[in-house]
């Protein structure tokens, strides 16, 4: 597959948080297909289905409306010196994509920062050929996939939002801004208007969760410049809700890389819609890191 080129990696340390020393929990670099198999879930199809009873799944379309069957096929997912997310449309005028999630799970600690940093480029290409086009980094509570089964009762894959979910990072329609944004019963939040980025080079954006800080705080940057700052202070304000703030700040959490098509925000893509490497994303990098105090 030919792919647009890309400027040489540049990562920025995700160690120097500012207190102490921190601690590497995940790191990875998509050098190969390894990667993928050892650190990461493909999520296939349209929906989630449980791994130990298949007649249980979760919300079809992935609870958004996007159309997209999610596959691991290698013209959709590829790790090769970079993990490479391609949408495709189909001669049946379907359309694949693909949407992997962490093994692993990563706690915020109290006493400590944590830090999610992703390197990552979106491909420059006319925005009326990506309608519908929806690439994103983020990131929901264990609580989501770990929890008991009930699709009446909230349990497991229809319990959002209240297991909390936190966007580090979303595009939609080859606008040329990032949003960032969390989700819970009680707090939602996203940033307004959106940042302004340039399209076809690497980005570094990093999402820290402070629960070192009197006040704990989500904090997103990018290129080391805040973009984005969500404070403990805004859960408890009102009414004293001081649940979806643990949701959001102190749970467990997985990261999800995905690039979606269509879905109630991006909106259904048209006829002219194109799919391909330059409609994809690439994420050159992941790491979390946690400071110790």
């Amino acid at each position: 597959m030919v792919r647009p080129s890309v400027a040489a990696l540049a990562v920025f340390s995700a160690k120097a948080l500012g207190v102490s020393l921190a601690q590497v929990l995940f790191q990875d670099s998509f050098n190969t297909s390894a990667s993928l198999s050892n650190n990461w879930i493909f999520d296939l199809g349209h929906n989630y289905v449980d791994p130990e009873d298949s007649s249980y799944t979760g919300p079809d379309n992935w609870g958004t409306g996007e159309i997209q069957s999610c596959t691991d096929a290698s013209q959709n997912v590829e790790a090769d010196n970079g993990l490479f997310i391609t949408p495709l449309k189909t001669k049946s005028r379907e359309w694949t994509s693909s949407r992997i999630e962490t093994k692993d799970t990563f706690e915020p600690v109290e006493g400590a920062k944590m830090r999610f940093e992703f390197v990552f480029t979106l491909f420059d290409e006319n925005t009326k050929f990506m309608k519908g086009i929806w690439p994103a980094i983020w990131m929901m509570s264990a609580e989501y996939r770990e929890a008991d089964q009930g699709y009446q009762t909230g349990g497991k894959y229809w319990n959002w939002p209240t297991v909390g979910e936190i966007d580090v990072m979303e595009n939609i329609n080859g606008e040329d801004g990032i949003y960032n944004a969390v989700h819970s019963t009680d707090l939602h939040a996203a940033s307004e208007p959106p940042t302004t980025f340039v399209r076809g080079v690497e980005h570094t954006i990093t999402l820290d969760i402070d629960r070192f800080s009197e006040v704990e705080s989500i904090t997103w940057c990018l290129d080391g410049v805040k973009t984005f700052e969500v404070l403990e202070s805004a859960s408890v304000f009102e009414g004293g809700q001081y649940a979806s703030w643990e949701a959001l700040a102190h749970a467990p959490k997985f990261i999800i890389l995905d690039v979606a098509v269509g879905g109630s925000w991006a909106g259904a893509p048209t006829g002219r819609t194109r799919g391909g490497p330059n409609a994809g994303m690439v994420v050159h990098s992941v790491e979390v890191s946690q400071s110790l105090v």
